[in-house]
Formats: structure tokens, sequence, C-alpha cells
């Protein structure tokens, strides 16, 4: 089972877009391009994004950030980061209207309200998050043109900074994308697309109808990559390779109830599916090693009671499946950039999204409001 895992990964990600790799062109054939950051009191994330957009050296960019209902030092920082750069407009926004989700209306409102945006061939969406490597909008402008895609979005390269997220983060990630898997959502087969991320045409963009398409969606990028399938766009998914890199929580907590507002929205409210989803990770990702494991004891105890022949049997096996299992999810975290030796304890992970899944699912089964940027958000299941 795990080697079939292994095989369906490397094809999966094999001829993947990469930010690193992307064609470069001359100066003078870059389109025109606006960055708008929204950002909700990211008084601790904003200047590192910030520094890194400053530094890009892209022919024509202009900079949003749209700050929405900040209510902490997120202007000050970067008024005075990007007091004498005139490719920089600062928004803010005091507003949110019942109907729509914080983050779409602050975009919305950012490309209506700002200069910026006025002419812009291409927009990219980036969370306040992230930090972008020199050169990658080139990268990311590059292969938006070679693959002749409406929308381009990226897997950021998630950062650790405790052995939570270097255990857990890789497993969420993987369950997440065991079902929008990369080469399906190339070949059109999916729709996907990551908002931290998401780079588009302008003129794609607003035929689509803009992010008021997607107004009250929590999740407005599948949202959004899911109209764009429906209309006829193609979609480009690529891997940020450490280009765009991001810490998506703070801590655990945050990484509790930020997953399961994923999961809920990807799985388009049904509890159903979450608990369907949560039944086959407890099988594949804590049963089957819990055999291996379980055949390595017995092995054990048969070489104790000198059944030599049982024994080797036994710990062969379960040493096998186990070793297979941990060489998969090896080259699964590598791809994550995540330590290689957290591959071994996956099934701590597993069980952490487990239980998200069947949390999620209950959540939404009895109305609990999904508390999400300053907002609460009361979501039907389906």
């Amino acid at each position: 089972f795990y080697l079939g895992v292994l095989i369906a990964t490397i094809r999966g990600t094999r001829g993947a877009p990469s930010l690193q790799r992307g064609p470069m062109k001359a100066p003078d054939d870059y389109p025109s391009l606006c960055v708008l950051v929204p950002a909700h009191n990211e008084e601790r994330s904003i200047e590192r994004v910030a520094r890194s957009l400053l530094a890009q050296e892209y022919p024509d960019l202009r900079i949003i950030f749209v700050l929405d209902r900040c209510t902490d030092e997120t202007n000050n920082i970067l008024r005075v980061l990007c007091a004498d750069d005139d490719r920089v407009e600062i928004y803010e926004n005091h507003e949110c209207p019942e109907d729509w989700a914080g983050k779409p209306h602050a975009l919305w409102r950012g490309l209506q309200d700002c200069r910026g945006a006025d002419g812009a061939e291409f927009l990219l969406f980036l969370d306040a998050d992230t930090e972008v490597a020199p050169n990658c909008l080139e990268h990311a402008v590059g292969i938006l043109l070679e693959q002749d895609a409406d929308l381009l979005s990226a897997l950021s390269t998630l950062e650790s900074h405790g052995w939570w997220e270097d255990v857990c983060q890789p497993a969420a990630v993987f369950e997440l994308m065991s079902h929008f898997k990369i080469r399906n959502v190339n070949r059109g087969r999916r729709s996907f697309a990551n908002g931290q991320f998401m780079m588009w045409r302008r003129a794609s963009y607003d035929r689509l109808g803009g992010h008021e398409a997607a107004r009250s969606e929590l999740l407005e990028d599948i949202a959004m990559a899911r109209l764009a399938r429906r209309t006829g766009m193609r979609t480009c998914l690529a891997l940020a390779d450490r280009q765009l890199l991001c810490r998506m929580y703070d801590d655990p907590t945050q990484y509790v109830r930020g997953w399961k507002r994923i999961y809920i929205e990807s799985a388009k409210r049904s509890t159903r599916r979450l608990l369907r989803w949560r039944r086959r990770i407890l099988v594949t990702d804590l049963l089957l090693p819990g055999v291996a494991l379980l055949a390595v004891l017995l092995g054990v105890a048969a070489f104790i009671g000198g059944e030599t022949d049982l024994a080797m049997a036994l710990l062969l096996s379960g040493a096998a499946g186990y070793g297979a299992m941990t060489f998969a999810y090896a080259r699964i975290h590598r791809i994550q950039s995540a330590p290689v030796w957290s591959a071994a304890l996956h099934p701590i992970g597993a069980l952490s999204v487990a239980k998200l899944l069947g949390d999620a699912a209950r959540e939404i089964s009895s109305g609990v409001a999904v508390k999400w940027a300053g907002r609460s958000y009361v979501r039907p299941a389906r």
C-alpha cells in the first residue's frame, strides 16, 4: 500500500511547475503586475512580507496593502517601512458588510478604490504571513504565460518552529492534497487554489466577477478556482520550492482552528464527507502502521519464546511494512521541506488530523460558529 502511495506521489508531482524554475523573460516583456496583500492585525508578520516585496525588481510593479479593520500596529509598521517607495499604497478598510466574508471584501475594496490596480494586466493576491524570494514574481509570471493559464496558484513552503508543526502539519497538508492532486488540478480534472498565492490575468479575474463572485466564502480560493473551472478557465498549480515561504499558524490553538475551517470548506460543508475522510485516514495511517508495529512486538515475543522462524517472519514483515510507510512519507515530507525524521512519526500527525476531521464534522452539524479574522460565521451543513 505505501509503495503505491510513494509511486502516486512521484507521478503526481513529476513535471509540476516550480516557482524556482519558472522561465524568465526580458524586462520589457513582463506585463504590469499589482500585488494586493490583505492584513487583519498582522503586526507580527507584516514587516517580513513587506520587506520581501520591496526588494522585488519586477519591472512594472504596484503593491497595495489592504488593512482590514486593523486595531494593532500593522498600519504604523507599514507606513515607516514603505514611506519612500512610490510603488506602495496602504488602504484602510473599516467595515465589512454582513453578506461578505472579511478577506474577499477587503480585496474587493482595495481593487475598487486604489489607483495602483488601475490598468494592471496581472493581479497577485498574497497573504500577509508569507515571504517571497527574489525573482519569485518573474518566475510566477513566466509560468502563467508558459502554461497559458488564467490563474496560477502556488503551494507555499510551510515553515516549522516546533515539533507539532514538524509532525502534524505535513499530515494535514497531505490529507488536503490527497483530495486535490496537483496533476489532476493542472489537467483540469479538479478545482483547487491556495489563497496564500493567487496570480490572475486581470481580464480573466474580471470576467469571473472577481472576489464579489465568492463574497461569502471563508475559503474563497477554492471557491474561485471552482468557478474558474466551470467557466472554462485554465488553472495551474505550482510548487513553491522555497520561493514562497509561509508560517500558517503560531501555536497549536490557531493550527486547530485554521485547519478545521480549511477541511470544512474543502469538503463543501458535508459532514458525511468529513467523516468518510476520517475513517479512511484511521485505516491507512493508523491501523496499517499499528499492524506493522504489532508484528514487530509479536516477533520479539516469539524470539524470547524460542520460535526463531516465526520471530524472523514477524520481525521482517513488520519492519518492512513500517519502513515502507516511513520511506513513502519521507518523500512527501521532503516535498513540503519538513524534516525527514518526522516521517517516522507520521501516525501521530495522522491521529491529530483524524481528530480535526471528526471535530469539524461535529461542529458543523451542531451549528457551531466559525471564528475567523475578527468575525463569526455560522455555516449550514450540507
